[in-house]
């Protein structure tokens, strides 16, 4: 909606300096050598269902430069584990220490939610003609200067990388 107020305005207001102001803001917003919209997402339901309402939206009526795609959140991919183990039913015939029984479950857990992102990380290649950058989910107790980092280097390399797969610079 907030997007859209500049051509509301435009197509309301002809003449006054507010009509004069608005029309440079939506000069810049539809001018594609200046500006583009770039969506962040989750790689979940809801988010990745609103990310395409507003996909929906470049051309028309926004008349927006589509800009890469990012998505936000991204667990690491999970090695394909081998043995009954990663069932969920399954129990060891001896008994495991509590560190083990831990171990298990986290594996369990992170192997799981991966898959449920896997699902929408693949929807999202699949719905939207945009580069796509996925940005790691970061472990940390706080975000910190090292969680900057971390999520700075993803972006540089993701960057780089739709940078030279188009040949053109990406801001």
């Amino acid at each position: 909606s907030l997007l859209m107020l500049p051509h509301v305005i435009t197509n309301t207001i002809t003449s006054g300096p507010m009509a004069e102001e608005t029309w440079k803001i939506r000069d810049l917003l539809t001018d594609h050598k200046r500006t583009c919209m770039s969506i962040v997402t989750l790689p979940e339901e809801m988010p990745v269902n609103e990310a395409k309402d507003l996909y929906d939206l470049y051309e028309d009526p926004l008349q927006m430069a589509k800009g890469p795609m990012f998505i936000n959140r991204v667990w690491p991919e999970v090695e394909p584990m081998k043995g009954e183990f990663m069932n969920q039913d399954w129990q060891p015939q001896g008994t495991l220490s509590s560190g083990a029984h831990a171990a298990l479950s986290a594996i369990r857990f992170r192997s799981e939610r991966r898959k449920n992102q896997d699902l929408y990380l693949k929807r999202v290649r699949d719905e939207f003609e945009l580069p796509i950058v996925e940005l790691p989910f970061v472990f940390a107790q706080e975000f910190d200067l090292d969680a900057l980092d971390e999520i700075s280097a993803s972006l540089d390399l993701a960057l780089d990388r739709i940078d030279n797969a188009t040949g053109a610079a990406v801001a």
